[in-house]
């Protein structure tokens, strides 16, 4: 069992060269998915067509181009690579010749994961991508909080929402500035409280973090962040880019105060697409939040488990 470990004041990165190939935010590539806590997957596939097509190449970008992301995190003062066990299953491979098919892989992909108790963490794909997770989670877990960060309404959580799969009352749309006049109705239907980036424009940080806690109310999470969260000035590759959305500070400070502390048994960051715009700053931003993601989730499962410790 491992402790929480806090995060070195500085990083060395000279003995690298002697982990052999490593997986995403520097995790080790592993075949036998048992006994871990945390572990990753790539997921080149997209159900959703855009205007911007590509983002079943936005998991391959990321592993191909970033470097130096997911030893540790200064803001949760935890190094993760020493607290938790976490390690890096590949690329899922995918059926395309059919939306089902596909949809079926990604489904089985995420049923083995969830039954050895580990956190499911999936890079790639999009928003409807994100529903095989949900209904392999379900099966695991039961009915969850569905939290989605995102631009427009997420399609895989309302229609999770209908299937009855989720806990809609715990469940929450985050930070969404489209898809309220095809989705706003269902959602009050289905009773799943929206924030959206208006509300959140006159609201502390605190107080969102404390209206998902309390949304969540003690379930178990499955979070989906969609890159267009971020206002597309810091993220231009989203696949599906709306104005008026969040700064990178403001993404860190909202996953701090509002996962901090939740029982995350799934994540999923998609729409991303393969692209370099300047400087990276779409690919850092990506980094920047999988990162922050894979430091909550790590920060809770060490807690927990000190917390399971001290009461023996």
């Amino acid at each position: 069992m491992l402790d929480m470990v806090k995060c070195p004041f500085k990083l060395n990165f000279d003995d690298l060269k002697d982990l052999g190939p490593t997986g995403f935010l520097e995790t080790p590539m592993v075949d036998d998915i048992n006994g871990y806590d945390i572990l990753f997957a790539a997921l080149p596939y997209e159900c959703d067509e855009t205007a911007k097509p590509g983002s079943r190449n936005g998991s391959a970008y990321f592993r191909r181009d970033i470097f130096g992301f997911g030893f540790c995190d200064q803001g949760l003062d935890i190094d993760m690579a020493h607290s938790v066990k976490s390690g890096d299953c590949g690329d899922l491979i995918i059926d395309d010749s059919s939306k089902a098919a596909a949809g079926k892989c990604i489904y089985t992909a995420e049923k083995a994961i969830a039954s050895t108790g580990a956190c499911s963490f999936m890079i790639g794909g999009d928003d409807k991508t994100s529903y095989g997770q949900i209904k392999a989670c379900y099966e695991k877990y039961g009915k969850m909080a569905v939290i989605h960060f995102g631009g427009s309404v997420s399609s895989a959580l309302v229609r999770a929402a209908e299937e009855d799969m989720c806990d809609n009352a715990s469940s929450l749309e985050v930070g969404i500035r489209n898809g309220m006049s095809q989705y706003g109705g269902r959602l009050e239907k289905l009773g799943i409280d929206v924030l959206t980036a208006s509300d959140m424009d006159y609201m502390k940080f605190s107080d969102v973090g404390s209206a998902i806690k309390k949304n969540v109310s003690g379930k178990p999470v499955f979070v989906i962040f969609d890159m267009n969260f971020y206002d597309p000035a810091f993220v231009t590759s989203a696949a599906r880019p709306y104005a008026g959305g969040f700064a990178s500070h403001e993404v860190v400070e909202i996953m701090e105060t509002g996962l901090v502390g939740l029982d995350i048994k799934g994540i999923s960051v998609c729409g991303m697409l393969d692209y370099n715009d300047p400087g990276e700053t779409s690919l850092n931003n990506l980094a920047e939040c999988a990162g922050k993601l894979y430091a909550v989730a790590a920060y809770n499962i060490a807690s927990e488990r000190e917390l399971q410790r001290l009461c023996k």
